[in-house]
C-alpha cells in the first residue's frame, strides 16, 4: 500500500488535469470566441430549421383535414344512375 498510494495520487492528479481540459479546452483566444460564434450560428439555424418543420407539418394537417373532407363530400353526393 505504501508504494501505491504515491502512484494512485499521481494517477488522480493526472485524470484532473485531463477532466480540465475537457471541461476547458486549451486554444487560442480567438479561437474559443469563433467557437462560440460558430455555435450560436448553428443553434440560429437549427431554430429557422425547426420553425420551418412546423410550419410544413402544420401545411400537411391542414391539407390531411381538406383531403377528408372532400372525401366525405364526394361519397355523399348523389350518383346520376348511369354507372359512370
Amino acid at each position: 500500500m505504501n508504494r501505491m498510494g504515491p502512484q494512485m495520487a499521481a494517477l488522480e492528479a493526472r485524470l484532473e488535469s485531463l477532466r480540465e481540459r475537457l471541461v476547458r479546452p486549451e486554444a487560442a483566444p480567438g479561437d474559443y470566441d469563433e467557437a462560440l460564434s460558430l455555435v450560436e450560428e448553428v443553434r440560429r439555424e437549427h431554430e429557422r430549421i425547426r420553425a420551418r418543420i412546423s410550419a410544413a407539418s402544420r401545411f400537411e394537417e391542414r391539407l390531411r383535414q381538406l383531403e377528408e373532407e372532400m372525401g366525405r363530400r364526394s361519397a355523399n353526393e348523389p350518383t346520376d344512375g348511369d354507372g359512370a
